[in-house]
């Protein structure tokens, strides 16, 4: 066998080893994550969002993390009446809120907006879930029976006072609600 063919060889063997490298770093940080979750309290966090996993996002155990597992978050349960939540982000950080449905805790942090888009992306707990906006796709379903929905969003929102200054004093304002599907 000739130099070029023992090299091919050679870069297609670090090649496949590179890759299986990534593929069990990113089992083992699915697995962090899932540890990380401190479900010992009644009602646990749910670890599905519709039909998708948590446990699926990269990110999620440096978020869970960095958030202390959401332990500072405060759930309400839900009435008959409904859930409704203003959420802000920007200049007023009043971004995480929580509830209970169906024995499972949700936290909804609004992660930020779009301005040039008007969207805005979340994190429910932990699982990020991109580019919803208030004309376009609005909702978010948590379980077979309930979702959220996006009831409006304000860019550069500043309480209505007469003078504001965007880069200081304004924030996004985000209002949604549970509602059954």
């Amino acid at each position: 066998m000739n130099k070029k063919g023992q090299f091919k060889q050679i870069t297609i063997l670090f090649i496949f080893l590179f890759i299986a490298a990534i593929i069990s770093l990113a089992a083992s940080k699915t697995k962090l994550a899932e540890s990380q979750i401190d479900n010992s309290i009644e009602p646990r966090l749910a670890s599905a969002i519709g039909s998708k996993s948590v446990f699926t996002d990269p990110y999620l155990g440096t978020y869970l993390k960095n958030y202390k597992n959401l332990a500072h978050v405060k759930f309400e349960k839900l009435s008959k009446k409904g859930y409704f939540a203003s959420l802000k982000d920007g200049n007023i950080k009043d971004n995480i809120e929580g509830f209970i449905l169906n024995n499972r805790k949700y936290a909804i942090h609004l992660v930020g907006c779009n301005q040039e888009e008007e969207t805005c992306n979340f994190r429910i707990n932990g699982m990020l879930v991109k580019g919803l906006s208030q004309n376009g796709k609005n909702t978010i379903d948590l379980d077979d029976t309930y979702s959220i929905k996006i009831n409006s969003i304000r860019m550069n929102y500043c309480d209505n006072r007469r003078f504001c200054d965007y880069t200081l004093q304004s924030y996004d304002k985000v209002e949604l609600e549970v509602v059954e599907r």
